[in-house]
């Protein structure tokens, strides 16, 4: 979903005719740069603040049915115990530099911007 910011800036750079297609690129390539990486970053952050990690035992593992199980089963060690405040801190910091990145990347989106808006 777009916010005021993107659709404003997309407005005064994209040609009229041309703004459909530059609103769903922006949408795809939006969710692929964000869909992708996020889930392996905030798996990096909680086994970050991992404290105890404890194995599972086999024999419980086979007796579970469904796919969960089955990557439960695959996987050595799981977390029992998080310390949340390096979680909360390590989640912060990295909100922090996407909300920086996504800042830089809109000042230097501006130039690019026309002054006249496009009747056609």
């Amino acid at each position: 979903m777009p916010n005021a910011t993107n659709v404003l800036l997309l407005g005064r750079s994209a040609p009229l005719d041309q703004r459909t297609l530059a609103t769903g690129l922006q949408s795809f390539f939006g969710r692929l740069v964000a869909g992708i990486p996020s889930p392996l970053a905030y798996g990096a952050i909680l086994e970050a603040s991992c404290l105890i990690k404890a194995r599972e035992s086999e024999v419980e593992s086979r007796k579970r049915q469904s796919w969960v199980s089955l990557i439960i089963y695959f996987q050595e060690e799981k977390c029992i115990l998080y310390n949340t405040e390096t979680m909360g801190v390590h989640t912060a910091i990295f909100l922090a530099a996407i909300k920086a990145l996504g800042i830089v990347f809109f000042l230097v989106a501006i130039p690019f911007t026309s002054k006249t808006d496009q009747v056609g």
